[in-house]
């Protein structure tokens, strides 16, 4: 599975995106202007909590992935 991250529009912010607990996030952060693709390979279905390491409980989430 690929996930899309969505371009990163803030001016002057980068951003990252990890899968909280699976050890998997982006390789480096998302500058102003980039996007990025994350390959994940889900073992189960169901929730995957995600964060922007680089700010953590403003910008998280969750991944639903269904069978």
């Amino acid at each position: 599975m690929e996930i899309p991250i969505s371009k990163n529009e803030l001016r002057a912010i980068p951003h990252d995106f990890a899968l909280v607990g699976l050890d998997l996030k982006t390789p480096k952060p998302i500058q102003p202007g980039e996007s990025a693709t994350l390959r994940f390979t889900p073992s189960r279905s169901g929730e995957f909590a995600y964060t922007c390491t680089l700010h953590p409980g403003l910008m998280d989430g969750r991944l639903i992935v269904r069978p």
